[in-house]
């Protein structure tokens, strides 16, 4: 393989989020001279059958990048066993020099068994999710054994870091912090805002307030619709844009429609044209329960749009309360909608708090500055 170091990803996924995004930006940037790339799918195709097929054509045709590999090993039950056999072959056949692995889902527990029964010698593993809560409590036994097999953990914040010192007893010292980044390129030469709100068959001077997640309940979508009737009642000519798709999505507009704002409210499913469609923002807002370190707040500021979120896990580490962007207590839909009021009443507040956000994602969050920490922690297991 021309001295490349063959880097195997083994991800589970179904969904397109933070994780995949990251993904993304490590198979489009990595350095084709020093390593070769192999990305292992293992598709829960059990849970993917519950999503429409729209839904899973997007998340399949994502997993395509130039010079990378990807290999799908459909999981057809929660506990097909039998997949960590047939990953372990293929990282022997492959002869692959380290696996680094996407901890989330089913990929987190058959990963590092897979790769010593493949005869890999260095184990990575990222996590970007929440130990509290991830799964039942007596399986934190097998994640500290399982952890103990792998050389090194990327996280994306100090906040998972020091929880998952705290929770699964690991030594600071194994843990590295990469913080999230984006490919700031694609958000620069994009149209201005008017013509894309026009694009959207909004009118120009419609006030417009956008969130982007999958629907799902960590996500707390319903947060933000409670605050929809309160912001309306203030400044009437506004428009809710909800970009994601998830298996929410119908009782979210149910709600929607119990509370009689249909008119406000755009459910936009899955988009592919984040970079584009976040300049039509006049807000961006995250409502999550628990975020590590959440990606789509880092676009928002890339665009220069002024984000609230809430206060919980890694939010603080991106967004500075009153510096760079509003923080709100968690499920309070009345302080998120005096929030919204606040900076859609306020422009000349929410350009300042825009390009403080924009200064500190161009500052701090490159996707260049990402991927080469994480080809560095390739190297220095090696």
């Amino acid at each position: 393989m021309n001295g490349k170091m063959r880097i195997m990803v083994l991800v589970s996924s179904h969904n397109i989020g933070g994780f995949e995004t990251k993904l993304h930006h490590l198979a489009k940037f990595f350095n084709r001279e020093k390593f070769q790339l192999t990305v292992l799918l293992i598709y829960p195709y059990y849970k993917a059958m519950k999503d429409s097929f729209r839904v899973r054509e997007n998340h399949m045709s994502f997993f395509r990048w130039k010079d990378v590999e990807t290999i799908e090993l459909p999981m057809k039950h929660r506990y097909d066993v039998f997949l960590i056999f047939k990953v372990a072959r293929i990282i022997r056949e492959m002869r692959i020099d380290l696996l680094y692995i996407m901890a989330y889902g089913a990929g987190t527990f058959m990963g590092p068994i897979a790769g010593k029964l493949g005869g890999v010698r260095r184990i990575v593993r990222a996590n970007d999710t929440i130990i509290q809560g991830l799964y039942p409590g007596i399986l934190k036994f097998l994640d500290r054994w399982l952890i103990s097999m792998t050389n090194r953990i990327v996280v994306p914040s100090l906040f998972l870091k020091n929880l998952m010192i705290e929770k699964l007893k690991i030594s600071p010292l194994k843990i590295t912090v990469i913080p999230n980044a984006i490919d700031l390129s694609q958000f620069g030469a994009t149209p201005d805002k008017k013509t894309i709100k026009t694009k959207l068959g909004l009118r120009k001077q419609t006030s417009v307030v956008g969130m982007i997640a999958n629907l799902l309940p960590v996500k707390a979508h319903d947060v933000l619709i409670r605050a929809v009737p309160e912001v309306i009642k203030v400044i009437p000519d506004t428009v809710f844009l909800l970009a994601g798709d998830g298996p929410l999505r119908s009782s979210l507009e149910s709600f929607v429609q119990k509370l009689k704002v249909t008119e406000h409210v755009q459910f936009l499913g899955y988009r592919s044209d984040i970079a584009e469609l976040v300049k039509s923002f006049d807000v961006g807002v995250l409502c999550s329960k628990i975020e590590t370190h959440g990606i789509v707040l880092i676009e928002m500021m890339a665009a220069g749009v002024p984000v609230i979120a809430p206060d919980v896990g890694g939010v603080p580490e991106i967004v500075k309360d009153d510096v760079n962007g509003l923080l709100t207590v968690q499920g309070d839909p009345d302080q998120l909608a005096e929030s919204i009021i606040h900076l859609l009443s306020d422009p000349k507040k929410a350009r300042q708090l825009g390009k403080a956000g924009w200064d500190r994602v161009h500052e701090n969050f490159s996707v260049d500055r990402m991927v080469r920490s994480t080809e560095k922690i390739f190297q220095d297991c090696i």
